[in-house]
């Protein structure tokens, strides 16, 4: 009998020790990029003309158009990307959602053969930047989504 008392407090631990959940292996970084992102900022690393008649300013964002503003992407799985005209088109010809391919290869992110240095992401947001030519000399444009 007492080897029974001191047993069933043995067998009792090992069965909640067993059935202890584990812990979620960390998401990778292209698990966390999967969803729909919509703009948050768009800003260069030095002020440029983001429209004809437009004064030049690091700020991208502040000068597109309404009807792109509202635009949201969506990276899926099976490293499909879908460019979304949201509620509002700039052009009602133009179709809703283009869709391309995308991938992540460490911090090389493509999406429909754009590159960009992927700089951080979270479950809720992430960043990623770009290099192109203003006026002949280079510009790194940052670009900031939130998940929809």
């Amino acid at each position: 009998m007492n080897k029974l008392k001191f047993a069933m407090p043995l067998a009792i631990a090992a069965l909640f020790c067993a059935c202890k959940k584990e812990k979620d292996d960390p998401k990778t970084n292209e698990e966390k990029l999967l969803g729909s992102w919509t703009y948050v900022s768009i800003t260069a690393d030095r002020p440029v003309i983001w429209n004809d008649g437009d004064t030049p300013t690091k700020d991208g964002l502040a000068h597109l158009p309404t009807c792109v503003k509202d635009d949201y992407i969506v990276l899926k799985a099976n490293n499909v990307s879908e460019q979304n005209e949201g509620a509002t088109k700039c052009d009602p010809d133009d179709d809703q959602v283009i869709t391309s391919d995308w991938s992540l290869d460490g911090t090389k992110l493509i999406i429909d053969g754009e590159e960009y240095k992927l700089i951080t992401v979270n479950g809720s947001t992430f960043k990623a930047s770009t290099t192109g030519e203003y006026e002949g000399e280079e510009v790194t444009i940052t670009l900031t989504l939130k998940r929809k």
